[in-house]
């Protein structure tokens, strides 16, 4: 196991966290902005850290 599949897991937890709390949320662009944040930081670890078995 890599650090892909926990920073996937926090992915998955982070938009569980918006679905549940949707119609609370006032500042919906902030919530995109930082959802495009934490994917890039994802895709950036993926990409840097090949060597835990992520190939794309």
């Amino acid at each position: 196991m890599g650090i892909s599949p926990i920073l996937s897991g926090f992915i998955g937890l982070f938009l569980q966290d918006i679905i549940v709390h949707y119609y609370e949320l006032i500042d919906k662009l902030s919530i995109f902005g930082n959802f495009i944040f934490s994917f890039l930081s994802l895709y950036l670890m993926i990409s840097i850290f090949s060597y835990n078995g992520n190939k794309f």
